[in-house]
C-alpha cells in the first residue's frame, strides 16, 4: 500500500494533539523532527502520541548518533514500538540542525555506518559490540516485541548505498527532480543487490517539498525557503558538490556559508536569509509547487518510478490541503 506521511517539529508537549490530527486527516504516518535545542524530546512527544492515536504510524525523523548512542535510540524507539502495538518507525541520519545547534558537524560516514549496524543489532535483539564490550537490550527479549523498521534519510551516494545494504526503509532526500530520483534509486538498488538483499526487503520513499496554491507563482514563493533548507543538506561534502548538475550546484555551493539554523523549521524558514538563493527554476526543480492538479501530476510520475511512500512537510492549511486534495488521488493512482 502506498503511504503518505507528514513531518514537522512537534510543538512542545503537543505531539499527541498533532499526531491525532494527522490520524484524523488520513495520513499513514506522523514523524517528528529531532532538535533538542528547538523543541522537546522527540521520544517524549512520540510516547504521548501513542496514547492519542490508534492506527497511524509514529516515528522520529531523524535521530543522529552524535547526541544519542545507538543503544539509547534502540531502547527509546523499542518502548514506543511496544506501547503502540507495533506502529513505530526509527528514522536515523548523520545529523543536521540537531548537531549544528550544538556546534557539531554531521557524523562521519564510517562512524555512521558502524552505528547504523549497531542499532539494527540492538533492535533485532542481537548482541553487538560497543566500545569493546558485548552489549544488548536485555529487557527486549522479555516482551512481545516485533522489530522496529529503521529508516535512513539519504542525500549523498555513500549514505544511499549504505542504506541499500542495511536499512529497512529509505527516504530519498534528493528533491523532486525525476532524474535525481532515478539516480538515487539506482544507487540504492545496486547496493542492495550487492549485499544480497531482495527488493522486497527494502521500502523506498522520498521526502518531497510541496506547496499547494491555485497560483503557480504564489506556490513557488511559498516553497522557496523550504527547498533551500533541503538543498542545504546536500552541501556538506565539497567533493560531492562538484558532481552536482549546474542548477543544483549553484545553490549547494553557496548555501552552506549563509545558512542559519535560527531559520530551520516550517515557520522559521519563511524569514531565512538564504531563501534568495533559490530562483523560480530551482524551486520547481527541487520541489513541487502549484495547483492541486499540477502537484498530483508531478507526484504520480514519481510514484511510477517505484516509490512506496512520500513524506511531506506541512502545517496548518497546507497540511489540510495535502490530506484532502492529494491523498485520495495519489492513493488511487498507486492502486492502478
Amino acid at each position: 500500500m502506498f503511504e503518505i506521511g507528514t513531518l514537522t517539529f512537534a510543538r512542545p508537549l503537543e505531539g499527541a494533539a498533532m499526531a491525532a490530527e494527522s490520524e484524523g486527516l488520513g495520513f499513514d504516518f506522523q514523524v517528528f523532527g529531532v532538535n533538542d535545542c528547538q523543541t522537546t524530546d522527540v521520544f517524549t512527544e512520540l510516547r504521548m502520541a501513542v496514547e492519542s492515536t490508534t492506527a497511524i504510524r509514529l516515528g522520529c525523523c531523524v535521530v543522529n548518533f552524535l547526541t544519542r548512542h545507538p543503544c539509547v535510540v534502540a531502547s527509546a524507539i523499542g518502548a514506543i514500538q511496544l506501547a503502540s502495538g507495533g506502529r513505530a518507525i526509527c528514522g536515523v541520519g548523520k545529523g543536521d540542525s540537531a548537531v549544528g545547534r550544538i556546534g557539531l558537524r554531521p557524523q562521519r560516514h564510517a562512524a555512521f555506518a558502524r552505528d547504523l549496524q549497531m542499532l539494527q543489532a540492538y533492535l533485532k535483539g542481537e548482541t553487538t559490540v560497543a566500545n569493546g564490550s558485548d552489549s544488548s537490550l536485555g529487557w527486549l527479549s522479555k516482551t512481545a516485541y516485533t522489530k522496529v523498521p529503521v529508516e535512513v534519510a539519504g542525500t549523498g551516494p555513500k549514505t544511499l548505498a549504505l542504506a541499500g545494504a542495511h536499512a529497512d526503509r529509505i527516504s530519498l532526500a534528493v528533491g523532486a527532480d525525476p532524474g535525481r530520483i532515478d539516480q538515487a534509486l539506482g544507487i540504492v538498488r545496486d547496493a542492495a543487490a550487492a549485499a544480497g538483499r531482495a527488493p522486497s526487503e527494502i521500502t523506498i520513499g522520498a521526502h518531497i517539498p510541496v506547496r499547494i496554491h491555485e497560483s503557480r507563482e504564489t506556490a513557488i514563493e511559498m516553497l522557496r525557503p523550504d527547498v533551500v533548507g533541503w538543498a542545504h543538506m546536500a552541501s556538506f561534502d565539497a567533493a560531492q558538490i562538484e558532481t552536482h548538475e549546474p542548477i543544483l550546484k549553484k545553490v549547494t555551493s553557496a548555501v552552506h556559508e549563509v545558512y542559519s539554523y535560527d531559520h530551520h523549521g516550517y515557520e522559521e524558514s519563511k524569514t531565512s536569509p538564504a531563501r534568495h538563493l533559490a530562483d523560480d527554476a530551482f524551486v520547481d526543480y527541487y520541489g513541487v509547487a502549484g495547483p492541486p492538479a499540477y502537484v498530483i501530476e508531478r507526484l504520480c510520475g514519481l510514484i511510477d518510478k517505484g516509490l512506496s511512500f512520500f513524506t511531506v512537510v506541512g502545517e496548518g492549511e497546507q497540511k489540510l490541503r495535502v490530506a484532502k486534495e492529494l491523498l485520495p488521488a495519489l492513493r488511487e493512482h498507486a492502486k492502478a
